[in-house]
């Protein structure tokens, strides 16, 4: 049940990011994201130190995962801030609503209704999830191709990881839409 609370959180995460990228200013959103990164990164400080700050701890405690304190919202901040400064609005927010609604699912599906491991703890049924929400997402907005080819490339890099998913995806994800615009029109 904490991980499909967490992962209900990622995707509201990601559509609240998104739609602050499309309704804002670029310097309004990367100021405040800034400024939370900053918040964040200190908070992480304190109570790795041991620090009581009980609304944090309350909060970590029914949507964290065990001793991570809060490095999920700050990857993913930090992810939606590099797409925000390199691409325009629109795309770092669909880029971020991938990241928000395609991960979660992928967790969702993988964690609930997997059974064919095929990478680590990854399963088939999630990739797959992810795989055709980002379709969906990505199709949505920009059409089928740059839907199916943003898919065929992030569904593999979210299987493998290695790496923080919710810094790459977002601007990966934009890369590709922008390179599918130049390329196909």
């Amino acid at each position: 049940m904490k991980e499909l609370k967490r992962q209900l959180w990622h995707a509201l995460f990601g559509v609240i990011i998104a739609y602050f990228i499309l309704n804002s200013s670029p310097i309004l959103f990367q100021s405040v994201t800034i400024t939370t990164l900053i918040a964040l990164y200190y908070l992480r400080y304190l109570l790795q130190r041991k620090y009581r700050i009980p609304v944090v701890e309350e909060l970590l405690s029914n949507i964290g995962r065990k001793n991570e304190l809060g490095d999920g919202s700050f990857y993913f901040l930090f992810g939606a801030l590099i797409a925000s400064l390199f691409f325009q609005q629109e795309v770092a927010a669909v880029s971020v609503l991938v990241l928000g609604v395609s991960d979660a699912v992928a967790t969702i599906i993988g964690f609930y209704f997997g059974k064919i491991k095929i990478y680590g703890k990854k399963t088939f049924e999630g990739t797959a999830a992810f795989f055709i929400s980002c379709f969906m997402i990505v199709n949505y907005y920009y059409g089928f191709i740059p839907g199916l080819i943003a898919s065929l490339i992030l569904a593999p890099v979210e299987l493998i990881g290695g790496f923080n998913d919710n810094i790459v995806i977002p601007p990966l994800c934009s890369l590709t839409i922008v390179l599918n615009n130049i390329i196909i029109g």
